[in-house]
């Protein structure tokens, strides 16, 4: 068992680990007659033992680079793609001292998208006619901290 986990081929490194550590392929008992001779004709060739033990660190690398890129993708959502003149919420970033943020809502208005800009951001602004404040709202928003507005 011992000389099957030692000799067999790594399917991350691409590699066997007795030829990482000690930089030889271990001999077991001869199988292939064939291959037993043309080895012993040609000679064991050399390795340098520094450039395997690199190219096998460079494959685990691209392989967990490859791995960590393809799992946090998975995890992301596209965002929405918001048109001139749809009714979004926006996300309440409200930190008024004395308030349990436990009680606020996470979106809070009606607003409409005046302005669509480049890497998926928008100009929010008062719905016409529904102004909450004496100043009229015009913001740029993250398309992260937008919903699409639904009525109850």
């Amino acid at each position: 068992v011992e000389y099957a986990l030692n000799n067999s081929v790594s399917r991350i490194t691409g590699e066997i680990p007795s030829r990482l550590l000690f930089g030889v392929k271990q001999r077991g008992r001869s199988v292939d007659n064939l291959g037993e001779h043309l080895r012993k004709e040609v000679g064991q060739e050399c390795c340098d033992l520094d450039e395997v033990r690199a190219c096998a660190s460079d494959r685990i690398l691209r392989r967990s680079q490859k791995y960590n890129k393809e799992y946090a993708d998975s995890k992301r959502r596209a965002t929405y793609d918001y048109s001139v003149g749809d009714l979004v919420s926006i996300r309440n970033f409200d930190n008024t001292s004395g308030a349990s943020r436990k009680l606020i809502p996470v979106f809070k208005g009606t607003y409409k998208i005046t302005e669509k800009l480049g890497n998926d951001r928008y100009v929010v602004t008062d719905v016409d006619g529904f102004q909450n404040t004496l100043r009229p709202y015009r913001e740029v928003w993250q398309a992260a901290n937008l919903r699409p507005w639904h009525q109850q």
